[in-house]
């Protein structure tokens, strides 16, 4: 039997306005490290060597003031005020024509952890059909693993939609990963939410 690597790229979504944080969350830090730095080692930690950054607002501004994080791609949206699944959309169709599946993952999660992503990377390879979503305490989180055979759906669907959408209705593909990792159903909203974050976050665990 041939063996056929698997590539299982990342989307990292950063388009959005921060209007509630009131400062683009890319160019935030967290404990002490940009949270794009954060994620990006998370990710490369546990052997997610492509990675796609979706801007959107002020992004050129925001281009011109990324911390180094290594070799990753970054993608304007241009219509990034469609929301979120717009990015996920851009994201998607610039995949590598070798992606089995993709990790999407959001910035105002800069906790995100290297072993989380591993369990949830490895699902993947295993069930590559499947829809991933990672559980603690019986609450969904992120990142979540999309397999390739819902790009064509997600890309085909209007800007309007949402993922909660195209989960709706592939219900029968969702696979729940249970990880002991209380942050994955945690994000950073608000300046509150990093201070609150940023007291409970433990960095041996990251």
């Amino acid at each position: 039997m041939q063996f056929i690597p698997v590539q299982i790229p990342a989307i990292i979504l950063a388009a959005g306005k921060s209007e509630r944080f009131g400062a683009p969350k890319v160019l935030q830090t967290f404990a002490g490290q940009p949270f794009l730095l954060r994620i990006v080692k998370s990710l490369r930690s546990a052997g997610i060597d492509t990675i796609l950054l979706i801007l959107g607002h002020n992004a050129e501004t925001i281009i011109s003031a990324l911390p180094e994080a290594g070799q990753i791609n970054i993608l304007m949206n241009k219509q990034y005020e469609m929301g979120q699944f717009s990015s996920l959309q851009l994201g998607i169709a610039n995949l590598p024509p070798d992606s089995s599946g993709c990790l999407l993952c959001l910035i105002d999660q800069p906790f995100l952890r290297s072993d989380t992503v591993g369990q949830l990377r490895q699902t993947g390879e295993d069930e590559r059909d499947k829809i991933i979503i990672p559980i603690h305490q019986n609450r969904g989180g992120h990142p979540v693993y999309l397999p390739r055979n819902l790009f064509e759906p997600i890309t085909g669907e209007s800007s309007s939609h949402s993922l909660r959408d195209v989960l709706q209705k592939n219900q029968n593909l969702i696979i729940r990963r249970k990880v002991a990792d209380p942050l994955i159903v945690e994000d950073i909203d608000t300046v509150a939410d990093l201070k609150r974050l940023a007291e409970r976050f433990n960095p041996n665990n990251s």
